[in-house]
């Protein structure tokens, strides 16, 4: 369901698709909390600011809890 939902995502390019049988893959794909950020404006638009969402490919620990 989360390929599908972020199919379109550039943002989340590189963290699909999800194998969503495998509990690692899973993991990997929500590390930095991007994947998290975008499934949950796929929920509710207005939930978030898109715009802080930290999308770097490279992110430090604060950029991550940040989205966390």
């Amino acid at each position: 369901m989360i390929n599908y939902l972020l199919k379109d995502d550039e943002d989340c390019e590189s963290k699909l698709p999800i194998d969503e049988e495998d509990p690692e893959d899973i993991f990997h794909a929500f590390d930095n909390g991007t994947v998290m950020c975008k499934l949950l404006l796929t929920i509710d638009k207005d939930c978030l600011d898109q715009r802080a969402i930290n999308t770097h490919e490279q992110m430090n620990a604060f950029q991550i809890k940040e989205n966390i």
